[in-house]
């Protein structure tokens, strides 16, 4: 059991931070491959959206199987310094999905006249009969 789950931490691990560094190999090469810059936008933008939900559930998962660890003596050291870290790490990414990039995407389009206040508002309101 103790191999399992420090497998599963490692790979945990593995799948978080790859994700945070391979993300700006990828957003060089969009702006790099001479596409119009607002579909190179738009695709890092949906990118850096499924990163931030990559990050959080990788990094409950981390939290979880650091605990597994804990019970199943799994690790030689304390899981509380790294359980620590990872709930910061997870609460700044929760706050750079939702406090940040959210508001300042919005923010920025209104001001380049990418998107107007009434497509705001149908993208809050999926249904055909809010749109109009």
């Amino acid at each position: 059991m103790r191999l399992i789950v420090r497998t599963l931490i490692l790979f945990a691990l593995v799948l978080w931070i790859g994700g945070v560094v391979s993300f700006p190999l990828i957003a060089s090469e969009v702006f790099r491959s001479g596409a119009d810059p607002h579909v190179a936008d738009t695709i890092i933008a949906r990118s850096l959206h499924d990163l931030h939900f990559e990050g959080i559930w990788t990094g409950i998962a981390f939290l979880v199987l650091l605990f597994a660890a804990y019970k199943f003596k799994a690790l030689p050291r304390s899981v509380l310094p790294a359980a620590i870290v990872t709930v910061i790490l997870l609460a700044l990414t929760v706050f750079s999905l939702y406090g940040i990039h959210a508001s300042k995407t919005v923010e920025i389009a209104i001001a380049v006249g990418g998107i107007t206040l009434m497509a705001l508002l149908a993208w809050n309101f999926p249904d055909e009969e809010r749109r109009a």
